[in-house]
């Protein structure tokens, strides 16, 4: 159902990923991704069947969307961590955090992912991060509802904001 929901979004983060990254840095050769708060690794799997690297990994802080996403492509490396905590032993040349994964972080472990982004980013790396601004979080986000019907499912999506922890906060 997760995929049912959000396709039509993560198709589009997909098409304006790989415009962008192709337009400003077109001669940078990719071998190597990391998808952070890849969920059940849609967006990897897409890569995957367009060939454009050589390497694939997801990192994801839920087991059930890893189950997920390891029984959709084997082929490609699922890692149990929180987006802020990812270890890897070697660089990586794209490091993407999609989906507004980041707007569910407080600041401190904000700051701990941008330290493992340049700790693992190669030389010549790009990363990729898109996100709402805390003025979306604050002041759009509060008391929000999102409801989408398929054929077989109904889900409905609430926002808040969280002025104590600063965080934006969807169930």
């Amino acid at each position: 159902i997760y995929n049912d929901i959000n396709k039509e979004e993560l198709d589009f983060l997909y098409f304006k990923l790989f415009e962008s990254i192709t337009k400003k840095f077109p001669v940078l050769e990719y071998k190597s991704v990391i998808d952070l708060g890849c969920g059940t690794g849609y967006l990897l799997n897409r890569m995957y069947h367009d060939s454009l690297f050589k390497f694939y990994y997801g990192v994801d802080v839920s087991n059930s969307m890893l189950a997920e996403a390891k029984r959709t492509n084997k082929k490609i490396y699922y890692f149990l961590s929180s987006i802020d905590n990812f270890q890897f032993e070697k660089v990586k040349d794209l490091i993407v955090c999609t989906n507004e994964v980041i707007n569910y972080l407080n600041p401190i472990q904000r700051r701990s992912l941008f330290q493992n982004v340049k700790k693992y980013l190669a030389k010549k790396g790009v990363f990729f991060l898109s996100f709402d601004t805390a003025h979306d979080i604050r002041n759009v986000w509060d008391n929000q509802t999102r409801n989408l019907v398929g054929k077989t499912w109904k889900a409905t999506f609430h926002y808040r904001y969280d002025k104590h922890s600063d965080l934006g906060i969807e169930t």
